[in-house]
């Protein structure tokens, strides 16, 4: 039992089939002897992460929205079969689809690893996306009324425009008003930046970005500053006196062509050792005790660990140190760790420490996706047992 008390979370239904091999795992261990205990609790956590992005896009991304559409429809015609047709629809698939995943799960054993997170499994997950869209896009041609009255008339003839259209594309209006409905809901919005305060719990805007700035992660505050890493534009963006009622944009350390539009020239740092680097997956791990930022930039096809320093009063940055990371690709996470770095190359499921002179200290691999790895001194830490 001791074994099952680790941090544990899944997607609800899809996390049968890790029960089914953990039973599996655990059978074999109590006749044979040849499984251990740390191999079945490494294995429940390695598939955790897969199993649950699966049940994420099947089952909620997937599967309830379409039962869902076709028990609207449903209602609209027959009253309350919709509803009773989600309800008992949904409690089939699931029951039987759980038992079905146990009992794979069981079987599998030590194998599902190899098999839950192959190709084979991603091209199923597509094709349950697809077929949703397509229901989804049935229905919406089926409901959607959207028509036009205009009408011209030659001679005694009237000529409908809306049989014209139908003639040459029918229910084109309708995939019209989807479209606007899509384009609206993916339209830029402003981003924010908050302030929560831990003793009251009140949280205030303190900046509101423009429409065309999307940002990214943010430095630690230091003396009323702080800066904030974007995406789009690439550079950083430095805000003063965050903690007044209408803090400002200090400076920005990007290229004057793409931030010209979103802020006053004589704001834009265009120091040329900064305005090459790419800032669209780059991400601060900023430590609390840190006063220089470190993060992982592209710059010329190659990967960069960078530090640097700013002056928020002077409107300067100086660079510190910089490193070219070899290991890196893309969507890597990058931690400065004393005189070293800290590399997650997330996607690929590895991480490694760097030296300063780009080269690998040692190298770890996970042997599936990883959110983020930090590495800690445990320094003043204090840990007892149970």
């Amino acid at each position: 039992m001791q074994n099952h008390l680790d941090w544990y979370n899944c997607e609800a239904q899809t996390a049968s089939v890790i029960a089914g091999v953990v039973v599996g795992m655990e059978e074999e261990r109590a006749v044979t002897g040849k499984v251990s205990a740390d191999v079945i609790r490494a294995t429940k956590a390695s598939l955790q992460g897969p199993v649950a992005g699966i049940g994420d896009s099947v089952v909620q991304g997937t599967l309830i929205p379409l039962l869902l559409g076709i028990g609207v429809s449903l209602t609209q015609s027959t009253g309350v079969l919709g509803p009773l047709f989600y309800i008992f629809s949904y409690l089939a698939i699931i029951v039987f689809g759980s038992h079905i995943l146990f009992n794979q799960g069981y079987r599998l054993g030590r194998n599902a690893m190899a098999t839950l997170t192959g190709g084979a499994l991603n091209r199923v997950i597509e094709a349950f996306m697809l077929f949703g869209t397509i229901v989804v896009g049935a229905l919406g041609a089926n409901y959607v009324k959207a028509t036009t009255a205009i009408q011209w008339s030659s001679g005694e003839s009237v000529t409908m425009l809306q049989n014209v259209i139908d003639g040459i594309f029918p229910k084109l209006l309708s995939l019209g008003v989807i479209m606007l409905c899509y384009w609206l809901g993916k339209k830029k919005k402003n981003e924010y930046l908050l302030a929560t305060s831990f003793q009251t719990g009140n949280t205030r805007v303190v900046y509101r970005f423009k429409k065309d700035i999307q940002t990214g992660s943010l430095t630690v505050p230091q003396s009323g500053s702080i800066g904030v890493v974007a995406k789009n534009p690439s550079g950083v963006i430095y805000l003063d006196a965050i903690t007044a009622e209408k803090p400002k944009i200090s400076f920005v350390v990007g290229k004057k062509a793409a931030w010209k539009k979103v802020t006053a020239k004589k704001k834009i740092n265009n120091n040329k050792k900064f305005t090459g680097w790419n800032t669209k997956e780059s991400m601060l791990l900023s430590q609390e005790n840190e006063t220089i930022p470190a993060m992982l930039v592209q710059e010329e096809n190659q990967y960069l660990a960078v530090e640097w320093q700013a002056d928020v009063a002077k409107k300067t940055v100086q660079k510190k140190a910089s490193a070219t990371a070899v290991e890196a690709k893309s969507g890597s996470l990058l931690q400065k760790c004393g005189n070293n770095y800290v590399i997650v190359c997330g996607r690929a499921g590895t991480y490694l420490e760097m030296g300063t002179d780009g080269k690998a200290i040692r190298r770890y691999n996970y042997g599936s996706g990883l959110d983020s790895v930090q590495k800690l001194t445990l320094s003043g830490m204090y840990f007892y047992g149970i």
